[in-house]
């Protein structure tokens, strides 16, 4: 798996080769845009390269203009911990063409990914897995601290609130 989380270190055509000599066989494309529609590399690597190989890799965020635009063949998601069964359904609306519905649930994963952009994904993510109740995480890996105590209550109400969140 390639994964592009910033431009500089291989374009499109040199990723495309990587394909194409059967080095690799999927790419995440992760690299975050102020306007995830306007993407010139992610336009010409979808150009180079079968869209069956390329996934969003930024979460619920830009996955329907990845996917509806560009042809990305899916995404993928920290917060689908939280709600699977929602970016689930988010993802078969996708597939399904149902834009608005698409639209709708990604709106209810914002909260949360909104703490995950303005904090640390990792250290958001470990603690809204446990301070939703679904489970005990424990420790955070050496060389990386949890989050500030006073970011812990929005945390836990982004999280409660994406975990009860329902698609009906």
């Amino acid at each position: 798996v390639l994964y592009i989380k910033e431009e500089g270190y291989i374009s499109p055509e040199g990723a495309a080769e990587l394909v194409d000599d059967g080095l690799v066989s999927f790419i995440k494309y992760a690299i975050v845009r102020d306007d995830p529609s306007q993407d010139e590399f992610l336009t010409r690597l979808m150009d180079r390269v079968d869209a069956s190989k390329v996934c969003s890799g930024i979460g619920e965020q830009p996955a329907i203009i990845h996917m509806k635009k560009f042809g990305c063949v899916g995404y993928t998601s920290g917060c689908v911990c939280v709600n699977p069964a929602l970016s689930q359904r988010m993802l078969t609306a996708i597939g399904g063409g149902d834009v608005e519905e698409a639209e709708r649930i990604r709106k209810l994963f914002l909260p949360l990914e909104d703490l995950r952009n303005d904090i640390n994904p990792i250290r958001v993510l470990h603690e809204a897995i446990e301070l939703s109740g679904i489970a005990k995480t424990g420790p955070h890996h050496p060389l990386l601290s949890g989050v500030a105590q006073s970011s812990r209550p929005s945390i836990e109400a982004a999280a409660r609130e994406l975990l009860a969140s329902n698609t009906d």
